[in-house]
């Protein structure tokens, strides 16, 4: 799903909205917001098949409407200039279909639209925003960060998809902007999916850091989702009260062991507890 995600940001879009309106004589009526061209995903660990992904909206029922694919290897404004369309090829729930797009070249940039045709009157179509893809990109994913410190922290990554490359460069970008990650680890060479890591030195307590991890090839750059890490922050647990009686109660909680500012104690959990008295309840009346 994060993948999907991905992609739905690379729609193109005209006057702001994410459905293209154009009316032809072949078409008929196009209408707006009725379907939403989504994203992709490989097929073959060769990089040159794709399963291509569209949905109805909410309003919408598939029983409706014949749902297809067009694609091309060039933008096209008007959605009937692609020079290849299909119907869809499965059906997933959720107004999702899809459709196998086979025998492609790597390292081409293809254009594709959802489409739909309304089946309850005549010559009325609906078409999603142009999206990409390349069939060759590699996938990487951005893992949650280990070995948190005081002022260092070990970035991982899982690269589970090749792009049908010999070899794919990873990395991570990181920065304490997460909308200028302004610097880059040192590129590491895989030849074969898995996780990698970066540990990081040096950082300051108490700091957010931002990342995402980066794979490359011969295709194109993947990137995956931001995450965060925070070396040297408390970790703090709200715990259970304990003696409780009418006016009175014991709240606790206790500071974590895995990070700490200089002024914290480690090496064990120490719990906290304060007394809670003369707490005012109603009294009856005799």
């Amino acid at each position: 799903m994060e993948d999907l995600i991905n992609e739905r940001k690379k729609i193109n879009t005209t006057c702001g909205a994410v459905v293209v309106i154009s009316v032809s004589i072949f078409s008929g009526c196009v209408g707006p917001w009725a379907i939403d061209t989504y994203g992709w995903d490989h097929m073959n660990a060769e990089g040159t098949a794709v399963r291509i992904w569209g949905q109805l909206t909410v309003s919408e029922s598939s029983d409706n409407r014949n749902e297809g694919f067009v694609w091309d290897t060039e933008y096209h404004a008007d959605w009937q200039d692609y020079l290849y369309r299909g119907w869809a090829d499965n059906h997933a729930g959720l107004g999702l279909f899809s459709l196998t797009l086979s025998n492609l070249t790597r390292t081409t940039t293809y254009h594709y639209r959802a489409y739909g045709e309304y089946l309850k009157a005549k010559n009325q179509i609906r078409v999603g925003g142009d999206a990409v893809f390349i069939p060759g990109v590699p996938r990487v994913a951005t893992d949650n960060a280990t070995n948190i410190g005081l002022t260092e922290a070990t970035l991982k990554g899982n690269l589970w998809h090749m792009g049908g490359a010999s070899s794919c460069d990873v990395y991570f970008l990181y920065g304490t902007d997460e909308n200028a990650l302004n610097t880059k680890t040192t590129p590491e060479t895989m030849t074969a999916i898995g996780t990698f890591i970066a540990p990081l030195t040096g950082l300051t307590t108490n700091t957010t850091y931002y990342y995402k991890a980066v794979a490359e090839n011969d295709a194109d750059t993947w990137a995956g989702i931001l995450r965060q890490v925070t070396p040297g922050q408390p970790i703090v647990v709200t715990r259970q009260p304990g003696e409780i009686g009418k006016d009175h109660a014991i709240l606790k909680g206790s500071s974590g062991i895995q990070q700490g500012p200089p002024n914290a104690t480690y090496g064990l959990s120490i719990a906290t507890q304060a007394l809670i008295s003369s707490i005012n309840q109603p009294r009856l009346r005799p």
